[in-house]
């Protein structure tokens, strides 16, 4: 039997990351080699399930749905969240979409996770006899606040869950993971204002609530930071070269290190280098001599010129970069100008190493991103010249004319 899903994509931003979503938008639809955050959580759902989908977003961000509507054919139901902050709230929220069965699957929408960890959760739902199962991912103390903290036993049952970081050591502790199966009696504790972890830990003091342990990569995008990590796992996770039949690719161009993944309707012109793991979004164009490389996602309609060079960046779609910019590490919002000679640096100027003792450079899924250069909001524009700061944000609708 198939289980009811609810998905939440009506979270909110942190401030470096509210300042690269439109108004109306939700973070959810950031999108990552080609496809809005919240399509690939839909999308592995939909691998493994044919269940209907209730989508709750907030009022007035009726776009996050249209969008969603875009990446699954059907089984898609519109659940609108009229007030409320907390995870609590949002479940409320969908209590009558939930109410004619006895257990649902709760995801959170901002995830970018692997597909057998959804596959593994709904698995153990459906062959073992369990109250609750919460995805158990290895802690992180930043997402602790967000998610909760779920304490396990020897049998791999949760013991306890706090709604923060205690005070001192916890052993056997873990980020619960934004994927669940819960009775819908939880509603029960959720009316009385509990939150999730409040509600969970409830249940888990009378009930038998299973964790399962996260295999893969796992990121829950909730800022500047993360949304470069999700970008990191999302390319790595490519094979091969692909070039779109439509796209165009100039005879001298440097294609190498796969996975590289161009675009119907792009353009590369002559000398340019693409050194994967690298997306080049369609009706995309990437000027002559630029070097584009190392988990560069470029989007739809970006405009790149000559002599110009990205790393492990993430350009949303409408942006107009000029000739000779470097960005490191950085996020651009979309319909942003940057002009000439601008520099997004990734370290501060008095802390640059030499390149043999750069050991925070990624190797392999799972390690952090220590670096961070500039997050642009959307709708900036940043003129000629500009040296942004390490981590430095641009608030969107900026210009800004000197460093």
């Amino acid at each position: 039997m198939d289980l009811n899903i609810l998905v939440l994509a009506g979270g909110l931003a942190s401030k470096d990351l509210s300042v690269l979503i439109p108004e109306g938008y939700n973070k959810v639809l950031l999108k990552i080699a080609g496809k809005p955050i919240l399509c690939h959580v839909l999308q592995s759902l939909r691998k493994i399930s044919k269940a209907r989908i209730n989508l709750l977003y907030r009022r007035g961000e009726e776009s996050v749905y249209r969008e969603a509507s875009r990446c699954v054919d059907e089984g898609l139901e519109p659940v609108v969240q009229e007030s409320g902050y907390t995870v609590g709230e949002a479940i409320v929220s969908a209590s009558s979409s939930l109410e004619d069965s006895d257990k649902f699957m709760l995801v959170f929408g901002d995830l970018i996770l692997d597909t057998r960890d959804l596959s593994q959760v709904i698995s153990t739902s459906l062959t073992e006899e369990h109250d609750a199962i919460v995805l158990a991912v290895p802690l992180d103390p930043r997402k602790a606040s967000t998610h909760g903290l779920v304490v396990i036993d020897e049998l791999g049952f949760v013991k306890k869950v706090y709604s923060s970081p205690p005070t001192g050591v916890v052993e056997n502790a873990y980020i619960a993971g934004g994927v669940y199966v819960l009775p819908t009696r939880i509603l029960d504790f959720l009316e009385k204002g509990m939150d999730l972890p409040q509600a969970l830990d409830a249940l888990a003091k009378k009930s038998r609530v299973k964790a399962v342990n996260a295999e893969g990569e796992w990121v829950d995008v909730g800022s500047a930071k993360d949304l470069l990590r999700a970008t990191y796992i999302v390319l790595s996770r490519m094979h091969g070269i692909f070039i779109h039949e439509k796209a165009t690719i100039e005879k001298t161009v440097v294609i190498k290190e796969p996975p590289i993944y161009v675009d119907e309707d792009a353009y590369i012109d002559h000398y340019a280098v693409i050194k994967g793991p690298v997306y080049i979004g369609k009706k995309s164009f990437i000027g002559v001599h630029s070097f584009i490389r190392d988990y560069s996602n470029v989007e739809d309609n970006v405009r790149i010129g000559a002599f110009s060079e990205l790393r492990f960046s993430n350009i949303q779609s409408y942006v107009y970069i000029h000739s000779r910019v470097l960005l490191m590490d950085s996020v651009v919002g979309e319909n942003t100008i940057i002009e000439s000679n601008v520099t997004a640096l990734n370290i501060p100027i008095e802390e640059e190493e030499l390149p043999k003792t750069r050991s925070a450079m990624i190797k392999k899924p799972g390690i952090k991103v220590e670096k961070m250069g500039a997050v642009i909001g959307h709708d900036s524009k940043i003129g000629a010249g500009v040296l942004l700061k390490p981590g430095e944000i641009i608030r969107e609708k900026s210009i800004v004319t000197k460093t």
